[in-house]
C-alpha cells in the first residue's frame, strides 16, 4: 500500500487556453485549502489582506502585491491571514503546453516533472501584471483574446526563470536502507510500530532517523504511519461487513475513540458517516 492520501483527485474544468481562473475572499484565520498536491502549476496573486501557505518545509506568508508560485507535486494548505484574505487564483495545465520543440522539452517538462526549484514567493510586477493581463483577457472570446493569452501564458513561464528559478533539483531519492524501511513500513503499518523500534531495528540513531525520514516523506514518521492506516480503514468500511471496532483495531488503532477522532480529522466525517455514504451511492447505482 502506497500513501497518496493528499493527492487531489477533484477534477478540474479548464478554459479554451488550458488554464482556470478564480477569485477568493475569506474572513480572519479561515481554512481555505487542506493539505494536498497535483500536478499543476498554481499561482495566487494576494490583493487584500494576507495569506500564510504551508509547504511541505517552510510556511510562507504572503502579502498584498506577493505571487504564491506552487509547483506540481508540492504538498501545501493555505490559511487567511489576521486581517482575512483577498486573492486572484490561476490554475495552468502544463501537459498541453509542452510539444515537440526543444524549448517546451528543456524548460517546461521539469517544471512538471519537479525537477527545476522556484522561489515560492515572487513579488515581481512584471509577472503579477501579466497573470492580471490573462484575467482581463478572459472576459473576451474571440480569436485575438485566445491567442494574446497562449502567448502570454509562455510568457508566464520566462518570467518564472527570470525572477523565480532557483536551481536544477538533484535526484533526491532514500538510499536503499531508507527504501527498505519505508517499504517495511507500507507492508506492517497494522502493527504497533514506535519510531524507537523502526530505528533500533534497521541501526539508526532515533533523532536521525526521524529527521532522515521526514526529508524524504514530507512528513514525520509517525503521521506517515497513522495516514497509510487511516486509508485502509477507508478501505475496510467500503468493502467489508466489520464493525468499526474491529476495523480500527485491524488497522493498528489501539484507541477506538482516537480512530474516530483522527478518522473525521482527515475525512470530514465519522467512519459509520463515511460507511453509510458508501452504502447510499452503492444504492443509487443500483
Amino acid at each position: 500500500m502506497k500513501l497518496d492520501i493528499n493527492k487531489e483527485l477533484a477534477p478540474i474544468i479548464f478554459n479554451e487556453n488550458s488554464i482556470k481562473l478564480s477569485s477568493t475572499a475569506a474572513e480572519p484565520d479561515v481554512q481555505l485549502f487542506p493539505p494536498h498536491w497535483h500536478e499543476r502549476i498554481e499561482f495566487i496573486l494576494v490583493e487584500e489582506g494576507s495569506l500564510v501557505i504551508h509547504l511541505s518545509e517552510q510556511t510562507v506568508e504572503y502579502l498584498p502585491g506577493d505571487i504564491a508560485v506552487l509547483c506540481p507535486k508540492q504538498i501545501h494548505h493555505g490559511i487567511s491571514g489576521k486581517n482575512g484574505v483577498k486573492y486572484r487564483h490561476i490554475t495552468l495545465d502544463l501537459n498541453d503546453y509542452i510539444n515537440n520543440s526543444v524549448a517546451t522539452i528543456r524548460y517546461i517538462e521539469p517544471i512538471l516533472n519537479s525537477k527545476i526549484l522556484f522561489s515560492s514567493r515572487c513579488n515581481s510586477k512584471e509577472l503579477y501584471n501579466c497573470i492580471m493581463e490573462i484575467a482581463e483577457l478572459t472576459k473576451t472570446k474571440n480569436a485575438e483574446s485566445i491567442l494574446m493569452i497562449q502567448s502570454k501564458i509562455f510568457n508566464i513561464f520566462a518570467l518564472l526563470y527570470k525572477y523565480c528559478y532557483v536551481e536544477q533539483k538533484s535526484e533526491n531519492t532514500p538510499n536503499t536502507k531508507l527504501s527498505n524501511i519505508i517499504k517495511f513500513i507500507d507492508s506492517h503499518f497494522s502493527e504497533q510500530l514506535t519510531t524507537s523500534a523502526l530505528s533500533e531495528k534497521f541501526g539508526y540513531d532515533e533523532s536521525y532517523f526521524c529527521r532522515k525520514f521526514k526529508a524524504v516523506t514530507g512528513l514525520p514518521v509517525m503521521t506517515y504511519i497513522k495516514i497509510l492506516r487511516l486509508e485502509q480503514a477507508q478501505e475496510l468500511l467500503k468493502s467489508s461487513s466489520e464493525n468499526v471496532h474491529n476495523i480500527a483495531a485491524l488497522c493498528g488503532f489501539a484507541d477506538h475513540c482516537y480512530f474516530t477522532r483522527s478518522f473525521r480529522n482527515y475525512f470530514h466525517c465519522t467512519p459509520s458517516e463515511f460507511r453509510q455514504n458508501c452504502h447510499k451511492g452503492k444504492e443509487a447505482n443500483k
